[in-house]
């Protein structure tokens, strides 16, 4: 599976999460999905990250992106002021949307 997505290209990918956190970065819990989301992040050229505000802070097994790998990052109004203030203000921060 991995192999046959190496072929293809994508302008804009829309991904999540299973945690994020500002120091550790995107995460999942299953090595294999790590490889999967790494895959799509190297085959498309805008990243759409999207979380809901459960996953703002927590950390998963395995990181697959860090923040500067994100164009956009949505997430919903439950998030907290200091976690929106703390990834905007991160270096190479991405757009921030929260609906």
């Amino acid at each position: 599976t991995i192999l046959s997505l190496q072929r293809y290209n994508a302008q804009t990918l829309f991904i999540s999460a299973d945690g994020f956190s500002c120091d550790k970065g995107f995460s999942t819990f299953r090595n294999e999905q790590r490889k999967l989301k790494r895959t799509y992040l190297e085959r498309s050229m805008r990243h759409v990250f999207l979380l809901d505000s459960t996953k703002l802070g927590a950390n998963a097994l395995v990181t697959y992106a860090t923040l500067e790998d994100a164009d956009v990052l949505v997430t919903d109004s439950g998030a907290s002021e200091g976690a929106l203030a703390q990834i905007r203000a991160a270096e190479g921060a991405p757009e921030v949307i929260v609906g």
